[in-house]
């Protein structure tokens, strides 16, 4: 199921990526090192996610597109939050605020990477103090093939209390325009946000809101205007459909960030679903806590599971 190393290019740095498939007869996926990124989705011979073709793709216009962004994803306001009451300050990288974790964040690292029997392994380290983060962190990312699923695997250790955020930012394109896709999410609240896009601390129900996708409608570009956590339910899940089929995500992580590529190149070319944590968690007590420990470990499961459909997106 999973063939060899090849050569995909070189980073600006001298770095050699490298390039593995994963295929099983139903669905091919191709990885890059960097970023431990997955470049390709193949179903049913049809594309379902966007990628790039070159390493200047990813090191521009793509740099965050299919990769594992972290240690600590979205947003942290104003470059500091605590940690066990300690303030802390992190790099500002998106003024005002510390997004997915700055210049030596984990989507513009080479990572060691590692074909298994039936897997893709990614293993990385990140390094005390850097970006402003305490301890020495261990990342580990594991894709597998099951049936029509693709699954992530996320393990992840620190030596001393740190903050641990990790998403997968895959853009999705199951066919056709953004407004020919439907998106169903099961979540009752989301995180209103200020106009720097930063969660203003209010968790809203999203009854007799744009923010209400529970029973599903079709996108539409800017109405409403998509980058925000949902605090999805409990075994919560989201489906995305399209003219190619159907995807459904499912995940442990409390939230899913859905961005709708207003200002990718080209405008809505896809839809990001990112199964994480809540942004800003270390200024807000009452998000669930990213806040990991020595001899704790991080861990994150994802299942993106694809479909035929018969007619039309849902």
């Amino acid at each position: 199921m999973a063939g060899s190393l090849e050569t995909f290019g070189t980073t600006k740095a001298g770095e050699d990526v490298h390039r593995a498939v994963l295929d099983n007869g139903t669905l091919r996926v191709a990885f890059l090192s960097y970023g431990a990124t997955v470049q390709s989705v193949l179903f049913d011979g049809r594309e379902m996610t966007i990628g790039g073709a070159t390493m200047a793709d990813y090191e521009g216009p793509r740099r965050v597109f299919g990769a594992l962004v972290g240690p600590v994803a979205n947003r942290i306001g104003y470059g500091r939050g605590e940690i066990d009451v300690a303030l802390h300050n992190f790099e500002v990288n998106r003024a005002p605020h510390t997004l997915h974790g700055a210049s030596p964040a984990l989507h513009l690292r080479v990572w060691d990477m590692a074909p298994e029997d039936d897997a893709v392994a990614f293993h990385i380290t990140c390094p005390e103090g850097e970006a402003g983060f305490p301890g020495n962190r261990e990342i580990v990312a594991r894709y597998r093939l099951d049936g029509a699923a693709l699954v992530l695997e996320i393990e992840g250790r620190t030596d001393q209390t740190t903050l641990m955020n990790i998403a997968n930012h895959s853009y999705w394109n199951l066919g056709g325009d953004f407004d020919d896709h439907h998106l169903q999410i099961d979540a009752d609240h989301y995180l209103p946000t200020d106009d720097t896009s930063l969660p203003t601390g209010e968790i809203s129900d999203v009854t007799g809101t744009p923010y209400d996708f529970r029973k599903g409608r079709r996108l539409t570009a800017g109405m409403p205007p998509l980058d925000h956590n949902f605090c999805l339910n409990t075994g919560g899940r989201a489906v995305l459909s399209g003219p190619f089929g159907r995807m459904t995500v499912e995940t442990d992580a409390p939230g899913l960030q859905v961005y709708d590529a207003a200002t990718q190149r080209p405008n809505y070319c896809g839809v990001a679903l990112e199964p994480q944590h809540w942004p800003d968690a270390p200024n807000n007590a009452e998000f669930p806590s990213i806040t990991l420990r020595e001899k704790e470990i991080y861990r994150q499961t994802t299942r993106w599971i694809f479909a035929r459909i018969s007619t039309g997106t849902g």
